[in-house]
């Protein structure tokens, strides 16, 4: 067994090079496998690249702790993180493509693996961190949130339902007119924001701005190795396995939608409050149809 404290800093297909002289037969038949369909090989579960390999579930637990992984999740997430870092956003588009082009197989593929990631995120995120979170957006003088390109959607969204149980919630971004608004963060405040990979120099930045200036900062992020957690007072942390060009943002709105309902129980009355006002604005204006 290789001393896996070598291992630490090398990616999945260095790990397998510099193990390969000590594998078996069978180990070598998942290694060539992984390495071979790579692109693919990141959507299997453990089952199924134990069919794709032609072995048991059990070798590929072995191969994985021979490469110095904790376990089959382990290696996975680290072999996505690796694919990550280095395939387009057209060539993602293109392992869509190689499951198939059937538009119902597409769409029971994609709705099957959101759950899976449901799950997963349920499993992995730390309910202190979440309490902690729900803290601090609860009882900060200003939530200052922040995202670029598609993640300043999500963080507009959240901004806006915030709005409805509390006062003073900011959505910026560089593309908007209020990005100078992060100058006035000051104790009191907190400040989220929302990034996952391709991670953005923007994002990481403005987290960064803000911990320097002393305010508690939320970072929902998809793991600790993400740019933002160095930065981040509390890390939540999210799973963003990639199985599209586009960003897959389904576990992240669970733990939004998870956030508000969690801040307006912890502020109740006042949310109440708050919210029966802007209802009764809503209706002064006739803005829903009935």
């Amino acid at each position: 067994m290789p001393d896996v404290s070598l291992l630490d800093n090398l990616d999945p297909l260095d790990r397998i090079e510099a193990v390969r002289p000590k594998f078996t037969r069978t180990q070598t038949r998942i290694a060539d496998h992984l390495t071979a369909n790579l692109d693919t090989a990141v959507f299997s579960t453990l089952a199924g690249l134990s069919r794709d390999c032609g072995v048991s579930e059990i070798s590929i637990l072995k191969f994985a702790a021979l490469l110095g992984y904790s376990g089959f999740s382990e290696m996975k997430h680290a072999f996505q993180e690796y694919v990550r870092s280095r395939i387009s956003v057209s060539q993602r588009l293109g392992m869509v493509t190689d499951l198939g082009t059937d538009s119902t197989s597409i769409l029971q593929m994609i709705i099957q693996k959101e759950v899976e990631g449901l799950r997963r995120t349920v499993s992995s995120l730390d309910p202190a961190r979440f309490g902690e979170a729900v803290r601090l957006l609860s009882e900060a003088k200003r939530v200052f949130m922040f995202g670029s390109r598609s993640s300043f959607y999500l963080v507009e969204f959240f901004a806006l339902e915030l709005r409805w149980i509390r006062e003073d919630v900011y959505a910026l971004s560089t593309q908007t007119a209020n990005f100078d608004a992060l100058a006035e963060l000051r104790e009191g405040d907190v400040f989220l924001c929302i990034s996952m990979p391709r991670y953005l120099r923007s994002t990481t930045n403005a987290i960064s701005y803000a911990a320097n200036a002393g305010v508690p900062t939320i970072a929902i992020t998809d793991s600790l190795s993400s740019p933002l957690v160095p930065h981040a007072s509390v890390p939540l942390l999210v799973d963003n396995e990639i199985f599209s060009y586009c960003d897959n943002t389904v576990p992240i709105l669970a733990v939004i939608t998870a956030l508000l309902n969690a801040v307006g129980a912890a502020t109740y009355p006042k949310s109440r409050d708050i919210l029966t006002r802007n209802e009764k604005t809503w209706e002064h204006f006739d803005l829903y149809l009935r």
